[in-house]
Parts: C-alpha cells; structure tokens; sequence
C-alpha cells in the first residue's frame, strides 16, 4: 500500500514538473523579433517580449502550445478565427501583448473590432490561469474596448504598473509532521492585527454605550409592564365591584306594589265635657 502510495506521488509530481516545464518551453515560443528600441518599454521585467508573454497565454487553450510567428512588411496579426475563437485570444490582454508585438517589429496592429470579429464572448482581462513562470506586464490591462484600438502612448505611460503573475499552489507534504510544522509557521508567520490606543478607547467606550443602552432599555420596559400589570387588576377589582352591587330593571321598578298611607282625623274634647 505505502509502495503504491509512492508511486502514485511520484508520477503526480512528474506530471507537474514536466506540465510547468512545458509551460516554460511554450512561453517563448516565438519567431518574432522586436527590432524598435522604443518599444523596450513592452519588456516584462523578465526581459520578455511582448512576443513571448502572448504566446505563452495562447498555449494555455492549446495542447500543442502555440507559436507567434513574425510578420511580413505592411502586415498585422489577425484575430482568431471562428474556430480557434477561445478564451485564450478573445480578450483585451492578449489583443494588447499582439498589438505590442507587431509594433515592437515596426509593423501595424489591427484594431479591436476586426480582432474581436469571430468572438461569440470577450473578455476585459485574461480569463485562464496565469502559466506558472510567465509575468504579463502591467500596460496590457489598459482599456482598448473604449479607444476601439491599441493605444501604444498610454501603455508606455503605465509600463511600470504592477505586473501579474500565475497564483502560487501550496505544496502538499509528505508526513502529518512535516504537514503540522508548516501549518505552525504558516500561522506564526502571519501578522498579527495592531490596534492603535486610540481605536480601542473607541471601541470600549461604543461597548459600555451599548451596555448602558440595554440596561436602560431593560428597566423602561420591566417599568411599563410593571404599569400595565396594575392597571389590569384595578380594573379586574373594579368590574368585580360593580358585579356585587344590585341592579333594579325598570320592569321590577313597575311591578313593587305602591303603599297609600291615609290620614285620619281625630276630634278634640276636652275634660270638662265627659
């Protein structure tokens, strides 16, 4: 089993190796030469031509890779074709690298309309991996769908933009050790976050407001139950008064008989008559 392990290992790691050393081989493969020492601005700071920075992001899309070959006089490069209209050539990056290329040759560039003409779908940046070991310089990013062309003016002005360069892929280790010591210095390599005395004065005086705030929130609210709860009973004793009291219907008024009290005369005589 650990013998098979191994094995399999060992073929993936070649399989990477051989997979990064063609990426390497195609990035240069090329028949153009830039010949205008003007135009050395276009160099990425690998010392690449245009040239070669294209080819190498077109042979992403293709087995085989994919050369640039060199123009003729009066000539420039055309965009892809329907059938070869793939990811890799239908965006602006790539269109500036060919754009850049021609001219480096003294040659003329085609503009992005006639480039773009057989892409169902284009893209404003590079759309696939960056090749390991191929650094596009900074320029050919600029917008060329607003300009309609290749402006080779304001690539110059931003030469020395930032350039990009293919996403590093951590390396998997060969033991659970190995694995925890890197995952040990990866996270004692990170830095820690420093919060200035000021931002935290901020910060714990927004707590205790926050704090005060529900603390004053909880007592109103205990308060206004508190008074609801009072005004429920008196008014549940009120209502049980009211039902203890009598009540006289006006028909019971009608039948309580009426007393007549009659008056009755009495004669006076006095002693000396009997």
């Amino acid at each position: 089993m650990v013998s098979r392990l191994g094995f399999c290992r060992a073929t993936c790691l070649s399989f990477l190796a051989a997979s990064f050393l063609y990426q390497e081989v195609s990035a240069q493969s090329t028949d153009a030469t830039c010949i205008l020492s003007s135009l050395g601005w276009s160099f990425n700071s690998h010392k690449e031509s245009p040239c070669q920075v294209a080819s190498s992001l077109i042979g992403v899309c293709y087995n085989t890779g994919y050369n640039v070959p060199s123009l003729p006089e009066q000539n420039h490069y055309l965009g892809p074709s329907i059938d070869d209209s793939n990811p890799c050539q239908c965006n602006t990056v790539v269109y500036s690298l060919m754009s850049a290329c021609g001219l480096c040759q003294n040659r003329t560039i085609a503009s992005w309309n006639e480039w773009s003409a057989n892409c169902a779908l284009v893209y404003t940046s590079y759309p696939e991996p960056i090749p390991s070991g191929t650094v596009v310089p900074g320029w050919a990013y600029l917008d060329v769908k607003s300009q309609g062309t290749f402006n080779a003016a304001l690539a110059q002005q931003d030469a020395n933009a930032t350039e990009s360069t293919a996403i590093p892929v951590p390396t998997s280790t060969s033991s659970s050790t190995s694995s925890t010591s890197s995952e040990t210095s990866t996270t004692s390599s990170a830095a820690p976050t420093v919060i200035s005395t000021a931002d935290a004065a901020l910060a714990a005086d927004d707590r205790r407001n926050k704090i005060g705030g529900g603390i004053v929130g909880g007592v109103l609210g205990l308060f206004g139950l508190c008074a609801l709860l009072i005004w429920l009973r008196r008014r549940r004793k009120t209502a049980q008064k009211n039902q203890l009291l009598p009540t006289v219907s006006e028909d019971s008024k009608e039948a309580l008989p009426t007393i007549e009290i009659s008056s009755v005369s009495y004669a006076h005589q006095s002693p000396s008559s009997v």
